[in-house]
C-alpha cells in the first residue's frame, strides 16, 4: 500500500515536473526563432521589393525618355512648318491674325517671328513683342541660336517668362535666314505621363506585405521624394535627424521615430535610398501572440498527458501493485 501510494504522488510531480521544464526550454527558443524567421522574412521580401522598384524606375524613365523624345521631334517639326510658311508666304509676318489660324491649324499655343538680332518683333501674342534672348533665362537658352544658323533647338518643359505657365519651345531658322521662327506647345499630354509615372504614384503599384511600409529619398536633397505614407513626402530627413538622430545605416536597422520602434531595411540605387520598415510593435505582439499560444497547446497536452497517467496510475498501476502488495 505504501508502494502504491508513493507511485501516486510520485509519477504526476515527475510529469508536472518534465512539464515546467519543457516550457522554460521551448518558450525562451520560441520567442528568439520567431524574432530572427520574421526578421528573414522580412528582409527577404524588401530585397524582392528593392529589386522591383529598380526595375519599375527603370523602365519608368525609358518610357519617359521616348516620350520627351517624341515632343522634342513634334516640336521642332511644328517650328519647321512655321518656318516653311513663313518663307513662302513673309507677308503672314505682318498679320498676327493669320498667325494665329497657322497657330491654330497646327495646334500650337504661341508663335514667335524673332528678328535676326534675337528680338520678338512679330508673333500671335503682342504682349511679349520686344522680348529678347538676353530677357531671362528660359528664352536665354535659344541664344547660341544667333552664333549658329544650323540649330534646330527644343527646350524642355519649363515655366514660361511672364507667365509661369508650363510651355515646350522650339525654334528654327527661316530658311533665307530672315528670322527666327519659335514656336510654343502646353505638353499637356506629357504632363499627365510625367504625373502618372511620377515616383509617388509608382511605388504605390509595388505589393507590400502586412504592416510594411516603403519610402524613397533623394539621397543629394536629403527629402522623401515617394512614400506609402502620404505625410511623409516632402520631409526633410536632416531636420528628422537632428531631432531624432541619424539611423548607422545597413541593410538592415532599428530606427526610434516619434515614440515607436521600426525594423527598416536599406537598398542605395543611383541617387536614391529605398527603405522599407516596419512596426517592432507590430512584431512584438506577434511574437507574443504565437508564444501564447504555443504556451497554451503545451500546456492543454501536458494537462491531457498528466490526467492520463494519473488515471492509469489510480485504476491499473496502483491496484495491480496493491494486489502484488497483498
Amino acid at each position: 500500500m505504501q508502494a502504491s501510494r508513493s507511485i501516486k504522488q510520485t509519477l504526476p510531480q515527475m510529469m508536472r515536473l518534465s512539464a515546467l521544464l519543457l516550457l522554460v526550454l521551448i518558450l525562451p527558443v520560441n520567442i528568439w526563432f520567431q524574432f530572427y524567421t520574421n526578421h528573414e522574412s522580412q528582409y527577404k521580401e524588401s530585397q524582392l521589393l528593392f529589386a522591383q522598384l529598380e526595375r519599375l524606375i527603370s523602365e519608368n524613365q525609358e518610357r519617359l525618355f521616348t516620350e520627351e523624345q517624341r515632343y522634342t521631334e513634334r516640336a521642332i517639326q511644328a517650328a519647321e512648318v512655321v518656318a516653311f510658311i513663313v518663307d513662302n508666304h513673309p507677308s503672314i509676318i505682318k498679320s498676327q491674325t493669320q498667325l494665329q489660324i497657322l497657330a491654330q491649324k497646327y495646334g500650337l499655343d504661341e508663335i514667335h517671328i524673332f528678328s535676326p538680332q534675337g528680338k520678338i518683333f512679330a508673333g500671335t501674342h503682342t504682349k511679349y513683342y520686344g522680348f529678347t534672348f538676353e530677357s531671362g533665362e528660359q528664352i536665354g537658352f535659344f541664344a547660341p541660336m544667333l552664333k549658329d544658323r544650323s540649330l534646330k533647338l527644343c527646350q524642355g518643359v519649363t515655366p514660361n517668362t511672364a507667365e509661369g505657365i508650363p510651355m515646350q519651345y522650339s525654334a528654327v531658322w527661316a530658311q533665307d535666314g530672315s528670322v527666327i521662327v519659335q514656336v510654343g506647345l502646353k505638353p499637356e499630354r506629357l504632363l499627365k505621363v510625367r504625373e502618372r509615372r511620377a515616383l509617388d504614384n509608382l511605388i504605390f503599384t509595388v505589393p507590400l506585405g502586412a504592416q510594411g511600409s516603403l519610402m524613397i529619398f533623394d539621397r543629394d536633397s536629403q527629402k522623401v521624394v515617394a512614400s506609402t505614407i502620404k505625410r511623409v513626402v516632402g520631409t526633410d530627413l536632416t531636420k528628422v535627424y537632428a531631432e531624432y538622430g541619424e539611423p548607422e545605416w545597413g541593410e538592415s536597422f532599428h530606427y526610434d521615430y516619434e515614440g515607436q520602434n521600426y525594423c527598416a531595411y536599406m537598398h542605395d540605387y543611383g541617387k536614391y535610398r529605398f527603405i522599407s520598415f516596419y512596426s517592432s510593435h507590430f512584431l512584438t505582439k506577434k511574437v507574443l501572440l504565437s508564444t501564447l499560444l504555443v504556451l497554451f497547446y503545451i500546456g492543454t497536452v501536458a494537462l491531457v498527458i498528466m490526467g492520463l497517467v494519473s488515471w492509469y496510475v489510480k485504476r491499473k498501476l496502483a491496484d495491480n501493485l496493491a494486489k502484488i502488495a497483498k
